[in-house]
């Protein structure tokens, strides 16, 4: 699945149910964030939210982040 455009506190209910329609078979889910220009912190802790439950039952992997996320994680002490 590619992200792409701007996640903010307005587009995190439509991330929500992106990410719960895409993970309903129980495979793992790559989230290739390549494509993203803006995240914020809503958006931010909904994607690890979502991340960490995959991660915990069928795999999730977050390839070609941009340097933001890992920078707002750092801030915000989550692990993507």
């Amino acid at each position: 699945m590619v992200l792409a455009g701007e996640v903010d506190l307005f587009s995190t209910p439509d991330l929500d149910r992106l990410l719960e329609m895409a993970c309903e078979d129980g495979e793992g889910v790559s989230l290739d964030l390549a494509e993203l220009d803006f995240i914020d912190h809503h958006g931010l802790e909904r994607l690890v939210a979502h991340t960490e439950r995959l991660a915990a039952t069928a795999g999730c992997s977050v390839p070609n982040k941009p340097p933001v996320v890992d920078r707002l994680c750092d801030l915000l002490e989550l692990q993507p």
